[in-house]
């Protein structure tokens, strides 16, 4: 096998195991969280995971900014300019992160009670927003340390913190809901385990950069840079982030904890159909950038290097998503009861179809995000997000967790025309 898929494999086996690490703690987990905290209890959990998603909106892009900047520049071996696109993206997310989180306290002000009043009373929604809020800024930041590891291609380090952390949040979390029952007792334990997480990947993005810390630093030329890349990648999660939380929050406000609490079990399998395939290409993102700054005229190696990584794609989906697809009753009845699964298993199979659309995409979106096409991946995904959340809101009150389910699949149906614009580039030459 020539050396350079040997490297590609391992990249992508240490990104599978860090993001299949969290499901498959959650896969033993959720069980025993539901028993220990009640469907109510932890539909609230699921409120605050729905508003610590939309923090996306608040980091700026980041993320992908310093995954682009730091491979670019490592390309050229410019470890002084990767430092300082750091410490610039970390300068744009914490501001922006911070101006998010006042916006989301301001919202304590507005009668939150009544907007979710069947997931708990005001003073429970207070602390909700106030976890969420919490937890917005430490992933914000978390996500330009995890830009930095990635973009010097280091997957197996990135790998091994998330993977030792999330064990450490389960199964603290769990103790803490055998021990008190106290949904507010495991939102702290979490979070105090986060921000320690955090100071670990500090620690690695700057020892991998060859410095002793890095730290937020104002520099005009570099913010723009971040920001003329990480813009595209703020908008794009924009999209990402009103599919993934959009109908949760119709869930949860029209239809209550406990449909919130059976539509996110559904979800959690479901979602691992995107979720694999994803993290086994992540490596692509900083892989084509750096190949471009390296030696931008090989066209061809590139061309057939996407393709052969689309073929891959489809592979991966159609086996991960086949199972999930034919024996959902099976695997819920196994998995949280025979009760949850009758009334859950055709919507996780209707939710899994969607995943499978929306799996085929992976290759084609890091390709053309490691060639800079970064602005029609955002459109995409932003056209995409607001036509699953415009269905969901008529679709929800209708036919429950099915019509939201079904409004799913249309966000898959829209960004893979990411695919056609990837053909076009890569025939005209990248």
């Amino acid at each position: 096998m020539n050396s350079s898929w040997v490297t590609y494999l391992k990249s992508g086996a240490w990104g599978v195991s860090e993001n299949l690490a969290y499901p498959l703690l959650m896969l033993i987990a959720t069980p025993i969280y539901l028993s220990l905290l009640g469907e109510v209890q932890y539909g609230q959990w699921m409120l605050v995971a729905t508003f610590v998603s939309m923090g996306g909106l608040s980091g700026g892009g980041m993320g992908a900014s310093a995954t682009k900047d730091v491979s670019a520049h490592r390309g050229k071996n410019d470890l002084t300019s990767a430092k300082a696109s750091v410490q610039a993206a970390l300068f744009v997310s914490i501001s922006i992160s911070c101006l998010m989180s006042f916006l989301m306290i301001l919202l304590l002000y507005i009668d939150l009670s009544s907007l979710f009043a069947l997931i708990g009373d005001s003073a429970q929604i207070t602390a909700i927003v106030t976890f969420s809020v919490i937890l917005i800024i430490l992933e914000q930041i978390d996500t330009v340390f995890v830009g930095t590891i990635k973009g010097m291609e280091r997957y197996d380090v990135a790998a091994k913190i998330e993977i030792i952390f999330k064990t450490l949040i389960v199964v603290s979390t769990i103790i803490t809901a055998y021990l008190y029952s106290d949904i507010q007792k495991v939102l702290l334990v979490l979070t105090i385990l986060i921000f320690f997480r955090l100071i670990v990947k500090a620690i690695a993005a700057a020892r991998l950069l060859g410095v002793k810390i890095l730290l937020p630093k104002w520099d005009g030329n570099f913010v723009k840079k971040s920001f003329d890349f990480g813009r595209w990648s703020w908008f794009q999660s924009i999209g990402g982030i009103i599919f993934s939380v959009g109908d949760r929050l119709i869930i949860g406000s029209i239809l209550g904890p406990e449909a919130l609490t059976r539509y996110s079990i559904a979800l959690q399998l479901a979602q691992q159909i995107h979720t694999i395939p994803s993290a086994a290409m992540n490596f692509i993102f900083p892989l084509i950038s750096r190949k471009i700054k390296k030696n931008g005229n090989n066209h061809d190696s590139i061309k057939r290097l996407s393709y052969n990584l689309i073929k891959i794609n489809i592979i991966i989906s159609l086996l991960i998503s086949m199972p999930i697809i034919i024996f959902s009753y099976e695997i819920l009845s196994l998995w949280v009861g025979t009760e949850i699964a009758n009334t859950t298993s055709f919507v996780m199979s209707v939710l899994a179809v969607g995943y499978l659309i929306l799996s085929l995409n992976v290759a084609p979106h890091f390709v053309l995000l490691g060639l800079n096409v970064a602005r029609f991946v955002s459109l995409s995904n932003i056209v995409g997000g607001v036509i699953t959340l415009i269905l969901s809101i008529f679709f929800t009150p209708v036919y429950g967790l099915i019509g939201a389910a079904i409004s799913r699949t249309m966000y898959g149906v829209v960004v893979n025309s990411n695919l056609i614009i990837l053909k076009n580039k890569l025939n005209k030459g990248v």
